[in-house]
């Protein structure tokens, strides 16, 4: 796994994770629910897409 090649997946992991902590710690939910939004329909689909691009060769 190299940062070039997975930096979506990372960063939607990472922004996943960062919303479950913060709605646990702090239950501040607007914050939460923005992390956890732009990790599952934001950065995951976004690399779904970019692996589906460099497979096709476009």
């Amino acid at each position: 796994m190299s940062w070039a090649r997975d930096h979506w997946l990372i960063m939607g992991l990472g922004s996943i994770v960062g919303g479950y902590l913060v709605l646990g710690a702090a239950g501040r939910g607007t914050m939460a629910s923005i992390l956890l939004v732009a990790g599952y329909c934001v950065l995951i689909p976004a690399d779904l897409w970019s692996r589906y691009r460099r497979e096709m060769g476009e």
